[in-house]
């Protein structure tokens, strides 16, 4: 399992479906492969373990006010741009919000979403 996270909001850019996405406190997206054991008949014990697909768990804080940008009934591309660089999230779909609300802090709003594919391309080459 790979991750990804942004800790400074100053250096990406993000997008929904080529709109800008405003608000973000915080961006974390993981990686998960899932398998499948394959067995020798009357053996308990795995053989093999065969690759099923991956999928993309992101995790974005975004403040109260601006959490209408994100479509809890569409999937969508999320794309984040930093350095150079491109990743998009392809068939994002939100399966989780929390709404967070404390006292001396700004209200935000948890999403969770999956992904179905990341596509990751240099934008600059350094030239």
């Amino acid at each position: 399992m790979r991750e990804l996270t942004v800790l400074r909001g100053r250096d990406i850019e993000l997008f929904i479906d080529d709109k800008p996405l405003f608000g973000v406190t915080s961006f974390s997206a993981k990686e998960k492969t899932t398998y499948h054991n394959v067995h020798e008949f009357l053996s308990s014990a795995p053989v093999d373990r065969v690759a099923q697909g991956t999928e993309y768990e992101i995790k974005l804080k975004i403040m109260a006010m601006f959490t209408a940008q994100i479509s809890a009934e569409r999937a969508f591309d999320l794309r984040l741009s930093a350095d150079g660089e491109e990743f998009t999230y392809c068939g994002c779909r939100a399966i989780s919000v929390e709404r967070e609300t404390q006292g001396n802090k700004n209200a935000e709003s948890i999403f969770i979403l999956t992904a179905d594919s990341l596509v990751r391309r240099v934008t600059d080459d350094g030239q």
